[in-house]
């Protein structure tokens, strides 16, 4: 009888605290929980929404494709001779440029060359190609003049032709000759232009 109510006394109490506890876990609305192994996802037995994969697309930029090289062949004017000669004079001053279609201009040089075509280089033997160019008569026809710091850079002319606004003490010591009147116009004029004069006449 003793044995009987010692082990009572000591299961009455582990039996209460064993129902306290199956109550409490075992209580409506509790939500119980596992693991699934093959998903390795916490499951409720509440309801849940499950979450799905977003797939990332990597946003791929196009480089808009080259525009097409278009190549302009490109009109090459005559490679000018530079021969260098002692001077004989030197000027400075300023040069215009005219064509062989301006007012009053009839496409025929005072040397009697005619340069209604555009041709306006000129083959010397000596100087090789040139540039031809109005010019003070002091300095006689077929003079070979080495013009330095104009636009167009340092170039070998002669002087085929006269202007009468061209020459020494005149608006323009030199006037450079085009083919046509609307690019000389784009030349325009150079100042502070130095003309040796290598050749007198021919």
């Amino acid at each position: 009888m003793k044995d009987f109510l010692k082990y009572f006394s000591i299961g009455v109490p582990v039996f209460f605290i064993v129902m306290i506890a199956c109550c409490l876990f075992l209580q409506p609305g509790h939500k119980k929980f596992k693991v699934d192994l093959k998903t390795k996802s916490l499951k409720t037995t509440s309801f849940t929404k499950p979450v799905e994969a977003v797939p990332v697309v990597e946003e791929v930029k196009e480089e808009p494709a080259p525009e097409p090289v278009v190549e302009v062949a490109a009109v090459e004017a005559p490679q000018l001779d530079v021969v260098e000669t002692p001077t004989l004079d030197t000027q400075v001053g300023v040069m215009s440029a005219y064509g062989p279609d301006c007012s009053g201009c009839s496409g025929n040089l005072s040397s009697g060359r005619y340069v209604g075509d555009g041709n306006i280089y000129y083959e010397d033997p000596t100087y090789g190609t040139v540039r031809i160019v109005a010019g003070d008569k002091q300095y006689p026809i077929g003079s070979i003049v080495k013009v330095s710091g104009s636009s167009l850079g340092d170039f070998n002319a002669i002087v085929l032709d006269r202007g009468g606004g061209i020459g020494f003490g005149k608006r323009f010591l030199f006037d450079l000759l085009f083919s046509s009147e609307a690019e000389a116009s784009q030349f325009g004029t150079s100042y502070n232009v130095t003309f040796d004069l290598l050749r007198s006449g021919y």
